[in-house]
C-alpha cells in the first residue's frame, strides 16, 4: 500500500481527551482526532468542539488518510473520509450509503473520491455554479451558459461519521439535501447545507485503476476477478436470453401446427352407444401425437356435453388423454342479448410404443335437452406433433435465468429496474 508519513503543518491539542492532533494541510477547518474521534474545530485559535467521537467502521474499500497515489498524471494524498446516509424522503426505510475520501492534488486542488456499491467510483472537483438555480424544483443543474446537467434525484443525508481533515466544519449528523445529476458523460452533485450550497462535478474511474494506483495488488486481483465473473455472467446472460428468445419463438411458431394427419372421422355418441374407437397406426413412439374433436352443428341453449379421450396401446393398456366439454350458453343483460359457446377441444399423448392403437371418444356426460341425447363429434388424430408448450415452458426458464445472470453482470442497472418497479 503506498502510504507515507506526513510532516504536520503545526500540532494541536484535543479539547477531549488531551491526545496530539497534526494538522497537515492549510485550508483544514475539521479534524477528527484519531483517539477519541471527537469532530474538532479548526480556526485562528485553539480547536474547539464540534462533536462527541463516533466510531466509523472499515471503509468500503482499503483506502485511508495518509495514502499516497498517483490518478491519471496528478498525485495525491488521502486527507479525510467521511461516510454519509441518504434516505428516500417519502420512505424513510429506503436508505443507503456512500464514502467520501478528501484527496489533495500536489497542484494544491482539493478533490472528492466518491464510492457507493451502484456507482463505484467518481472522482468529483467543485465547480462554480454560473446560474440561477433553486434545488427544491429545478430540473436541470447548471454548469455553464451552454451547458446543464438533467437533475436524476434528490434526497436528504446526514453525516454518520469522519476520520481524518476536512475543509469544512463538519460533525456525526449533520443533515444535508442532495441533487444529483448527469450530462455529457459526466455526474453532477449538488450538496446543500445550512450555510453553504457547493456543485461538484465528477468523472467516474474504474476500481481497477484506483487499486494499481495505491499498489494493492490483493485488491486488485479481487477486483479483476469479479470484474471476470460479471464479464462471464453478462455473456451467460445474452446467451440465455437468446435462447428464451428461440424457445419462445419456436413455441409460438408451433402453437398452431397440429403435426401429420392420419385420419379423420366423424362419429355419433349417445347414452346406449356412449364410446366410440378410431384405430389409428403409430409408427413413432415417444413422438406427441395430437387428436381434435369438433362437434358438427351446435347444441341448444344452454345445455352441454363431456366427452372424455383416452388411448389404448398394443398391450390393452388405456390411458386418459384429456376431457372436452362442449356447451353453449345464451341470456341478456345491459348490452343486450348474448349467446357464448365452445364446439371444440383437443389434447396430446406420446405413445410408448409404436403399432396399432385405439383412439377412445366416450360420452360421459351430455345435458337431458339434447335431442335424442346424441351428438355428431368430428375425431381428427394427427402424429409427430409438437408440445408447443416445451418451447415455451424452457424460453420462460431461460428467460428467467438470463434475468439472474443479467442481475449479477449489470447490478446497477438490475438495482434501478427494481427500485423502478418498487416505485411504481
Amino acid at each position: 500500500m503506498a502510504t507515507t508519513q506526513r510532516s504536520a503543518l503545526k500540532q494541536l491539542q484535543c479539547p477531549n481527551c488531551g491526545s496530539p492532533v497534526d494538522q497537515h494541510h492549510p485550508g483544514t477547518q475539521t479534524i477528527v482526532c484519531e483517539t477519541c474521534g471527537s469532530h474538532l474545530g479548526i480556526g485562528m485559535g485553539e480547536p474547539a468542539m464540534l462533536g462527541e467521537g463516533t466510531t466509523l467502521g472499515r471503509p468500503p474499500k482499503p483506502i485511508k488518510p495518509g495514502d499516497v497515489f498517483a490518478l491519471m498524471g496528478v498525485s495525491y494524498i488521502v486527507l479525510g473520509r467521511v461516510d454519509y446516509e441518504g434516505w428516500d424522503s417519502a420512505n424513510s426505510s429506503d436508505r443507503w450509503r456512500w464514502t467520501e475520501w478528501l484527496l489533495g492534488a500536489e497542484d494544491g486542488r482539493m478533490l472528492w473520491l466518491s464510492y457507493d456499491d451502484e456507482a463505484g467510483f467518481v472522482l468529483f472537483r467543485k465547480i462554480r455554479i454560473r446560474a440561477p438555480f433553486n434545488p427544491q424544483t429545478s430540473a436541470h443543474l447548471p454548469i455553464d451558459n451552454q451547458r446543464s446537467a438533467i437533475v436524476k434525484e434528490r434526497y436528504p443525508a446526514r453525516i454518520l461519521g469522519a476520520k481524518g481533515e476536512l475543509t469544512w466544519q463538519a460533525k456525526a449528523g449533520d443533515q444535508l439535501n442532495m441533487v444529483e445529476g448527469a450530462g455529457m458523460g459526466k455526474r453532477y452533485s449538488l450538496q446543500v447545507a445550512e450555510s453553504e450550497l457547493e456543485l461538484y462535478e465528477g468523472v467516474p474511474v474504474e476500481e481497477t485503476a484506483i487499486a494499481a494506483a495505491l499498489g494493492d495488488d490483493g485488491w486488485l486481483e479481487r477486483t479483476k476477478n469479479r470484474k471476470a465473473r460479471k464479464a462471464i455472467m453478462r455473456f451467460a446472460g445474452i446467451a440465455a436470453f437468446i435462447f428464451a428468445l428461440i424457445g419462445l419463438c419456436l413455441g409460438a411458431a408451433f402453437y398452431g401446427y397440429s403435426g401429420d394427419k392420419i385420419t379423420s372421422e366423424t362419429v355419433r355418441l349417445n347414452v346406449e352407444n356412449p364410446r366410440a374407437s378410431i384405430p389409428i397406426d403409430l409408427d413413432n413412439a415417444n413422438r406427441p401425437t395430437m387428436v381434435k374433436l369438433k362437434l358438427n352443428g351446435s347444441l341448444p341453449a344452454n345445455t352441454w356435453a363431456e366427452i372424455d379421450v383416452s388411448v389404448r396401446d398394443p398391450d390393452e393398456v388405456e390411458t386418459y388423454v384429456f376431457t372436452s366439454e362442449f356447451w353453449r350458453e345464451t341470456g341478456t343483460d345491459s348490452d343486450g342479448p348474448w349467446d357464448e359457446s365452445d364446439y371444440s377441444g383437443s389434447g396430446r399423448f406420446i405413445p410408448d410404443a409404436q403399432g396399432q392403437h385405439e383412439v377412445l371418444v366416450d360420452l360421459s356426460a351430455i345435458n337431458e335437452d339434447i335431442q335424442n341425447n346424441t351428438i355428431s363429434v368430428e375425431v381428427a388424430v394427427y402424429k409427430n406433433s409438437f408440445l408447443y408448450t416445451w418451447f415455451l415452458g424452457y424460453g420462460g426458464l431461460a428467460g428467467i435465468i438470463g434475468l439472474g445472470l443479467m442481475a449479477f453482470g449489470f447490478p446497477e442497472t438490475a438495482g434501478n429496474f427494481v427500485n423502478s418497479i418498487l416505485e411504481d
